[in-house]
Parts: C-alpha cells; structure tokens; sequence
C-alpha cells in the first residue's frame, strides 16, 4: 500500500483512461495540482511521483477516466493498494487494485 496525494501536475488525471499521479505528500503542491514552485525541475518532481493505473487483465489502462468517481480529484489523498507494475529509473506504474480516498470531511 502507498499513500498520497493525486498532483504533481496542472492536470493530474487522465481524461480518456483510468490513470493519475500520485505525488508524495511531503511534495508542495500550487492549488492547481502541479509541484509547487510551478517550476520544480522534471527530474524533482518525477522522484516524488508514480503513476497509478486501473488495468484491465492485459495490464493496460481501462479506456475510462477515473476522474470524480468515489471522491477521485485533484489534490485527493488517497491510500493505493496495488502491485507494481513497471519500475525503472524515472517511472513506477502501480496496478491499483483498491483506492481509497481519504475523506477530508472533519
């Protein structure tokens, strides 16, 4: 399981597949999503991010946007079960297999 927050970029949900980044959630983030200052270096904010997909059962992305369902936006802290899907040096898939989304209802 990972924790964190979906951002690391103005637009850190797909539109047309079940795909977001999942950021650290010690990584400063702008209102918008992306790091903060907006012009963190590529290599920083790759560090403190993965990518986190809901596969299908060929390992690829299903054709349908994550994006509003169950609480899933922007700025999101969510908790990731899941498998590692790809790891190398600049990118971690991680094959969700439960999202949860933490409610930040108080």
């Amino acid at each position: 399981m990972v924790r964190g927050r979906i951002g690391g970029m103005a637009k850190p949900i797909a539109d047309k597949y079940a795909m977001f980044l999942l950021t650290d959630l010690n990584m400063e983030l702008c209102k918008d999503g992306c790091a903060a200052p907006c012009k963190v270096p590529k290599e920083q904010v790759l560090a403190g991010t993965a990518t986190v997909q809901v596969a299908d059962s060929g390992g690829r992305p299903m054709k349908v946007s994550v994006e509003g369902r169950n609480g899933l936006r922007p700025l999101a802290e969510v908790v990731v079960k899941g498998t590692v899907g790809k790891l190398d040096q600049n990118v971690m898939i991680i094959n969700a297999q439960n999202i949860f989304v933490q409610d930040d209802k108080k």
